[in-house]
């Protein structure tokens, strides 16, 4: 926990170091212009569920399976997960961001996911366990470079570093909240699924907030 308290810290006096340092320059840190735009609150509040469920997995996966005998499976369970969302990130955020298609992508693959933590709340076998969660790194992992493109593409290259800053700002407010929560939930196999799959089915509220990224006017390279 305490990294992530010390990493908020450093960000908060970031924003007054930026905002001192380039307050009579073009491009100051424009705090109201970034709290003011939903998609990146949205982008914020996804982002992080998504680090959440995948830190609370790698945190508390071990005991969790432990109370139905599969606890030596984690580690491998993690490192699959781990190994598929790699192999996600290189193929798939390229070929979404091409077509267009960032908003379908998270609405589509988020239920997915949902729907996988929910089959492991009640269905407790070992390849099930391997198959489900490498399927859901896969689909999970490609969703950060694709919110970084979201805002490289769609805000002014002047706030984009702000924008960013902001987004994992909340990103790690959510994920160090739910990681607090998850401990309640350890002492059972299907609880703690359930509980991971509240949390992706939140982010799925809110990935219905963001806009039709195909709708979108693109930002212009040049600042």
């Amino acid at each position: 926990m305490q990294p992530s308290l010390v990493g908020i810290t450093f960000f908060l006096s970031g924003i007054l170091l930026v905002k001192q340092e380039y307050s009579t320059s073009s491009y100051s840190f424009r705090v109201r212009e970034v709290v003011g735009k939903r998609d990146l609150w949205m982008l914020g509040l996804i982002l992080g569920l998504g680090i959440a469920v995948f830190d609370n997995m790698a945190t508390w996966l071990q005991p969790v399976l432990e109370t139905v005998g599969l606890g030596r499976y984690a580690g491998q369970a993690v490192a699959l997960t781990i190994a598929s969302g790699l192999i996600g990130i290189s193929l798939i955020p390229s070929i979404v961001s091409k077509l267009e298609t960032r908003t379908i992508y998270l609405r589509t693959v988020i239920p997915l996911i949902t729907i996988s933590f929910l089959t492991l709340s009640s269905y407790h076998e070992v390849y099930a366990l391997y198959i489900l969660l490498a399927a859901s790194g896969l689909l999970m992992m490609p969703g950060y470079p694709l919110i970084m493109d979201w805002i490289g593409r769609f805000h002014r290259k002047e706030i984009q570093g702000s924008a960013t800053g902001f987004v994992g700002f909340i990103s790690r407010i959510i994920s160090v909240i739910l990681l607090f929560l998850a401990p309640q939930f350890i002492g059972s196999v299907k609880h703690y699924f359930i509980f991971l799959a509240a949390a992706t089915a939140l982010a799925f509220l809110f990935s219905l907030l963001l806009p039709n990224d195909r709708k979108m006017r693109a930002q212009p390279d040049k600042a």
